[in-house]
C-alpha cells in the first residue's frame, strides 16, 4: 500500500493494498562487453541488450536445469548496443543457465522461468 502525508496539516491517508511484481534485471559485465538480461523471472522469453566496442560474433546458449543445451543462436554484433530476443515459450518452470560469448569471454547467468 502507499501512504501519503501532508506535511502542513499532518493528515495522512493510505491506498488500498495492491500486489506488485518485482522484475529483476540481470547485469553481466566482462572486460569486453556489458549485457542486460530481462525480465528475470520470465516466461521462457527474455531480452538481452549487448553493448560493446567490439565487433564480432555473439554466441548465446540456453541450458535446461539438467544441463542440456535447449537453444542456441549465433549472430553478428557491430560496435555499440544491440537488443536480442531469445528463449522458448514452451519451457517448463525451473532455473535455466544463459551462456553469452563475445570476443574471448564466455559468461553464464541463471534465469528463472515461472509461468
Amino acid at each position: 500500500m502507499v501512504s501519503v502525508i501532508n506535511k502542513t496539516s499532518g493528515c495522512s491517508n493510505f491506498s488500498e493494498t495492491f500486489r506488485a511484481i518485482k522484475t529483476a534485471v540481470t547485469v553481466i559485465r566482462s572486460r569486453d562487453y556489458t549485457c542486460i538480461v530481462y525480465p528475470n523471472p520470465n516466461n521462457g522469453l527474455f531480452t538481452i541488450e549487448v553493448e560493446s566496442n567490439l565487433s564480432g560474433e555473439v554466441m548465446l546458449g540456453l541450458f535446461s536445469p539438467d544441463g542440456k543445451q535447449i537453444a542456441k543462436r549465433k549472430l553478428k554484433h557491430s560496435s555499440g548496443k544491440q537488443m536480442i530476443s531469445f528463449g522458448k515459450s514452451s519451457l517448463i518452470n525451473g532455473v535455466y543457465t544463459l551462456q553469452i560469448s563475445l570476443g574471448k569471454e564466455t559468461v553464464s547467468r541463471k534465469l528463472i522461468v515461472k509461468h
